[in-house]
């Protein structure tokens, strides 16, 4: 469907598509008299199809220059997946290995990298999913709105990979990440997955904004913990000597998101091998019968319209080749 021109003024000038049809501009050749003249229904059809190629070849040139585009199409497709709100913890601390150590050579990778390698494969085996990014270290950092596109989700994984700064503040980035499905119909299960190797106490006021939105908007949040050196992680029981003041920052954070009145599962990943493990248990998770719409923008068609001239143009000079030339003899009898 072409539904508007770019420039339909050209369209004036279509008259000229006519001027086959008046004009052969093949040879002619006199006879004394034409019934000495066979008929000949091949030649006839022949030159008829040669001006309607001369009409269709001014037409289709005429259109081109007019500039047709097709308009913006919205698409429908159902899948298996999930809406998945990917929230990245970027600060100094992910740039350490697994021992909490810089890592040494090329063989040895930082719990920044490891997370981006498995999210990757992760994100290649679910190619039903709708995927959006929040990176965060003190402040978030908006990386990715939800998209259906799997090289822009991968672009924003990949470059998470590199080295972080700064802190770790979970509290905004989850605010951001939920804010993510605010005004969009539900078509499916909603996830937040987090993936941190720290943890913050949240504030009464942050933890009740949290609870509303994560509430009002039907979230379901999955956290895959990566333990600093020394953690006691979030399920060990830690002597009473040895709770700092405070409490455990990572402990009270897992039971503040066990009291949302959400779905909530944590993971803790204390080496890569627990880490992938804990994606590849997140892949069988959250199937469901999932929605999702795309917006293919306007496309120039006039290419079409170019290569249809340029065929009917290319059969005339073919056609003019073959063209019986007419020798008229000379007066000096030659």
């Amino acid at each position: 469907m072409i539904p508007h021109l770019e420039h339909p003024w050209v369209l004036l000038v279509l008259a000229l598509a006519a001027l086959p049809l008046l004009f052969s501009g093949q040879r002619t050749a006199a006879y004394p008299w034409l019934g000495v003249i066979p008929d000949d229904t091949l030649a006839d059809a022949l030159g008829v199809a040669l001006r309607l190629a001369g009409v269709i070849a001014i037409a289709a040139l005429v259109f081109a220059l007019s500039g047709p585009r097709q308009s913006e199409q919205r698409i429908e497709q159902v899948a298996e997946g999930a809406q998945m709100v990917i929230v990245l913890d970027r600060s100094r601390s992910m740039n350490d290995n697994f021992a909490g150590q810089t890592p040494v050579g090329q063989d040895e990778e930082s719990k920044a990298e490891a997370a981006s390698r498995l999210l990757l494969d992760f994100i290649k085996e679910r190619p039903g999913n709708v995927y959006g990014a929040v990176e965060f270290t003190t402040a978030p950092m908006y990386a990715l709105p939800l998209t259906s596109k799997e090289a822009a989700t991968l672009a924003a994984i990949k470059a998470a990979g590199r080295d972080g700064f700064a802190l770790t503040n979970i509290a905004g980035a989850l605010l951001m990440a939920a804010g993510f499905f605010e005004g969009r119909a539900y078509r499916g299960s909603r996830v937040i997955l987090l993936v941190s190797d720290g943890a913050t106490v949240i504030d009464a006021q942050v933890g009740e904004a949290l609870r509303a939105a994560f509430q009002e908007l039907n979230v379901r949040l999955y956290w895959i913990y990566i333990p600093d050196e020394g953690s006691p992680g979030l399920f060990a029981p830690v002597p009473y000597d040895e709770v700092p003041v405070g409490g455990v920052p990572e402990q009270i954070l897992h039971r503040y998101f066990q009291n949302l009145p959400i779905p909530y599962k944590a993971y803790e990943a204390q080496n890569p091998a627990a880490l992938q493990q804990a994606v590849a248990d997140m892949d069988q998770l959250e199937r469901w019968p999932l929605r999702t719409s795309e917006l293919l923008p306007s496309k120039d068609v006039s290419r079409y319209a170019y290569a249809l001239s340029l065929l009917m143009i290319v059969l005339l000079i073919v056609a003019k080749l073959f063209e019986v030339k007419i020798w008229r003899r000379a007066s000096n009898g030659f």
